[in-house]
This record gives structure tokens, C-alpha cells and sequence, in this order.
């Protein structure tokens, strides 16, 4: 018998909080140079912003994985102890952190931030949203953004969606910076 009987085995359900927010104008944009044959119904809720758990939970609750930073209990009163220590993590953290989240330029500092400053958030893997949220917020350091995240540079895996983006907003300078208030 490769079963070990039912009291033995360590049950346990893992859970964990997945973060998104979406600027509409970066989204949009994203998805017309980078999926430009999907319908604009499976791309009008992409995310802007991105965050598991991992980036935001903080303290030793001894229900957290160390590695993962999920919860992982084996019994209701373990998930009302993971329920009220989350609770706690959104309301003192990750609120704040999307209350932030308002204009262009608050998106595009949530997904580029500042050398030296770290941010709970991320875009989709290869960066097309830190582009075009940079493009869009005016921001100064755009051309470093496009050479970091180009696979073209370096040797990184191709990625039309990402080379797309780059060669877009290198293509099509903004005459002035736009701003606007998230939707």
C-alpha cells in the first residue's frame, strides 16, 4: 500500500492573495501594439499592475510559508488566524499601496520605481506595461527602461509583444506628458 493512512498525511490547504490593478490608457495601449489580433473583449481586463503575496505580507506568522509566503492551514481556526493576520496585511500594506495608484504617474512609479526604492508591484513578464506606462507618464529615464527590458539587447528570449512596444514608443514621441486619473 503506497497510502499512508489519513492521520498521517500532512492535510493542509495553501492559499494566497494575488494583486492586480489596471490603468485602462497603459492596458489598452499594451494590448493594441502587443495582441493586436485578440478581440477587445479578452484584453479589456488586463492588468496594469500585478503583485502576489510574496512582494507585500510581512511578519512571522507561523501559518505563512517561509518560502512561498502563502498560508498554509489544516484547520478553521488556522484560517480564521490567516484571515484576520490578511486582513490586517491589506488594510496596513497593500491598500495604501493602490491607493497610490491614482494618475499616469503614479503608475508608472509603482512599476518603475526610483533607484534604490522597491515597489509590490510588477507588470506582465518582459516588461511591456513598465514601457508604455513610462512613455505615457513622460518619463524621463524611457530610453534606459527600453534598453533594459529589450530582448534584442543582450540576448534575451524574443519577444514581439515586448520589441513592439519598444520600437512603438520609440516611433511615436509624445509631444507633451499626459496624465490622467486611474479607471
Amino acid at each position: 500500500n503506497v497510502y499512508a493512512p489519513a492521520e498521517r498525511w500532512p492535510l493542509h490547504a495553501e492559499f494566497a492573495v494575488f494583486v492586480s490593478a489596471r490603468f485602462h490608457a497603459v492596458s489598452d495601449l499594451v494590448a493594441a501594439i502587443a495582441l493586436p489580433n485578440k478581440p477587445p473583449k479578452d484584453v479589456a481586463e488586463m492588468a496594469t499592475l500585478l503583485s502576489s503575496q510574496n512582494r507585500w505580507i510581512q511578519g512571522e506568522e507561523p501559518l505563512l510559508s517561509r518560502t512561498t509566503r502563502s498560508y498554509r492551514i489544516s484547520s478553521l481556526p488556522d484560517m480564521d488566524k490567516a484571515v484576520v493576520h490578511l486582513q490586517a496585511q491589506l488594510r496596513e500594506r497593500m491598500l495604501p499601496a493602490l491607493d497610490g495608484c491614482r494618475t499616469i504617474e503614479d503608475f508608472d512609479r509603482a512599476l518603475n520605481p526610483p533607484p534604490g526604492m522597491s515597489s509590490f508591484f510588477n507588470g506582465y513578464q518582459g516588461g511591456k506595461e513598465n514601457i508604455v506606462a513610462a512613455y505615457l507618464a513622460g518619463n524621463p529615464n524611457l530610453e534606459a527602461l527600453c534598453q533594459r527590458y529589450d530582448p534584442r539587447v543582450g540576448g534575451g528570449r524574443p519577444d514581439p509583444g515586448v520589441q513592439g512596444c519598444i520600437d512603438y514608443v520609440r516611433s511615436h514621441p509624445l509631444a507633451e506628458k499626459r496624465g490622467g486619473e486611474a479607471q
